[in-house]
């Protein structure tokens, strides 16, 4: 059976290497947003950073994005994700 699944394969618990490719994935969103909307209004860079990790396929807690938000809103500068989740 692969690793990170339950025998009965209702409970998916990602595994070390899932959850690393995901904090990834999120790091580049955050990247790119952050490249691309600085300066831009709060609620801009909120909703690049919704769909930027919808497509990427990632989907960390609504005060998670809430911060990330803010802080690039805030201080222009590319927070890390991994202090964020």
């Amino acid at each position: 059976m692969p690793t990170g699944y339950s025998s009965d394969m209702t409970e998916m618990t990602p595994t070390g290497e899932e959850h690393e490719a995901k904090l990834e994935a999120a790091q580049a969103v955050v990247d790119k947003v952050t490249s691309w909307q600085h300066g831009a209004e709060q609620e801009t860079v909120g909703e690049e950073l919704d769909k930027g990790l919808a497509e990427a396929e990632v989907e960390p807690p609504s005060e998670t994005v809430g911060a990330l938000t803010e802080e690039i809103h805030e201080t222009g500068q590319t927070p890390d994700v991994t202090e964020h989740s």
